[in-house]
């Protein structure tokens, strides 16, 4: 058996249309909410032209609370995100996933803060790795017999305190 080593960027094109396998095949706004009319399925789900405020609110509000039983609301979401709903510049008005455009453009934001925030602990990380490495390095030269062993060790201590620090763990038990 041979196993391929996949890498972020497919990875994220092979998840794309599984996403939209799920949501095409299980999204409960694939039926009409509103048989009350005979628009297609998919208007309902947008702000008519002229329509008013308030009457788009109380529409909203129903269709919020339709997608909250969706088995695939967590998939439609994450679809969502992918394809850029909850641009408020693009000047839809519409709910997707259970969230208006407005709360779909805060958790991209919200999102986009989280992973940058994650990308710099990985890069932090990585940084207090090479540090760590480093310092045992000096310590491992340093343990020959012409090399500085104290400063060496309190380098490879200091690193090591400082990773420590970083991921919560205070002073090692």
């Amino acid at each position: 058996m041979t196993i391929m080593a996949v890498t972020a960027a497919q990875a994220q094109a092979m998840r794309r249309p599984a996403l939209q396998a799920a949501v095409d095949t299980s999204a409960r706004c694939a039926e009409n909410p509103d048989n009350s009319t005979d628009e297609p399925a998919e208007y309902l789900w947008f702000r008519g032209d002229g329509e008013k405020l308030a009457a788009w609110h109380l529409r909203a509000a129903y269709l919020r609370r339709y997608c909250t039983g969706c088995p695939v609301l967590e998939q439609c979401r994450e679809l969502a995100l992918r394809e850029g709903d909850g641009d408020i510049g693009r000047g839809d008005d519409m709910v997707r996933a259970g969230l208006t455009t407005q709360e779909l453009g805060y958790l991209a934001r919200e999102q986009e803060v989280r992973l940058a925030r994650a990308v710099a602990a990985d890069r932090l990380a990585a940084e207090q790795r090479r540090a760590v490495n480093q310092a045992a390095a000096r310590v491992t030269h340093a343990l020959k017999p012409t090399g500085p062993v104290e400063v060496a060790r309190s380098e490879l201590a200091a690193a090591v305190a400082a990773r420590r620090a970083s991921n919560g763990w205070g002073r090692a038990a």
